[in-house]
């Protein structure tokens, strides 16, 4: 690659981490302070984490075209291919269902709580999640990020240096915050970020299947969302979300395992497969062209 397509990655990097570091330890606090707290605090941050995000993320992307081919007619961020929104969402609920049997198969009762007891927070979570994690992270890593190195570099390598990145960026911010004695407010432990490294491969994966980001973006949100309300809290971070389930195991948090372990191992699995024969059939395809 050369200088200007690396800086075009790394400026969105940058941003990206320089808009958490605004939204969390600046605008954060001053939020807490006038006596906003929870998913509204958050939600404030949200909105300018995107409000720097967004807009440079597409000034960059029209940067990364002008130095290619020019800007395609439905780029993957298209509102176009907004559908695929669902084809993520729509994904997550196949997984979480196939984790949910795994552990009824294993013993496990459910109890489904009443809509009245969590529809708001979900409601509420779904803007938080869109704004300050799914859409910002996804146009910058799982797009810009993404499209920069895949189009000098084999796909498998860009979704492993994509995700790479994806996963250095909460450590450099980490880093950061100790340094300046900013509250780090993660538990940012080996499992978070094997965690992280593999929730960024699954998010890539679909992107390349569907080949439109707001699939990755359905992928992230519903994602969050099952984490939160239906995985243990001590994967959320904030004890009082209302849970949709509540699971009664006879091995404690073996269905929580199973729905997380399907979320991202199984669908990092399913997605090779479906690459795996999309790339056969490709093949077959351009030998009976070849051949006739």
């Amino acid at each position: 690659m050369n200088r200007k397509w690396i800086f075009i990655m790394f400026a969105g990097w940058v941003t990206f981490q320089i808009g958490l570091f605004v939204s969390g330890n600046i605008v954060g606090p001053a939020v807490q302070h006038i006596g906003l707290t929870g998913d509204y605090r958050v939600l404030i941050q949200g909105i300018v984490l995107s409000c720097i995000a967004v807009p440079i993320g597409l000034y960059l992307y029209q940067q990364f075209y002008y130095q290619t081919n020019g800007r395609p007619e439905n780029p993957v961020y298209s509102l176009k291919r907004v559908n695929h929104l669902l084809t993520g969402i729509i994904f997550v609920i196949i997984l979480v269902v196939i984790g949910i049997i795994l552990a009824m198969l294993a013993g496990t009762s459910l109890e489904w709580q009443s809509p009245n007891v969590w529809l708001g927070a979900v409601l509420l979570n779904i803007l938080v999640a869109f704004l300050f994690e799914a859409l910002p992270e996804e146009l910058i890593f799982r797009g810009l990020i993404y499209d920069v190195l895949s189009h000098r570099l084999h796909t498998w390598t860009a979704v492993l240096l994509q995700t790479l990145l994806f996963t250095l960026g909460p450590a450099v911010l980490l880093l950061i915050q100790s340094i300046f004695g900013f509250d780090v407010g993660v538990n940012a432990n080996i499992f978070y970020f094997v965690l992280l490294f593999f929730f960024g491969i699954v998010l890539q994966l679909i992107r390349v299947w569907t080949g439109s980001l707001w699939s990755s973006i359905g992928f992230h949100l519903a994602f969050l969302i099952t984490q939160r309300f239906t995985v243990t809290k001590e994967f959320s971070q904030i004890a009082d979300w209302p849970p949709i389930i509540v699971y009664n195991d006879k091995i404690t948090g073996l269905a929580e395992g199973l729905v997380l372990e399907m979320m991202i191992i199984g669908g990092i699995l399913i997605l090779l497969l479906i690459l795996g024969v999309r790339r056969m059939k490709r093949r077959s395809q351009n030998q009976l062209r070849k051949n006739s």
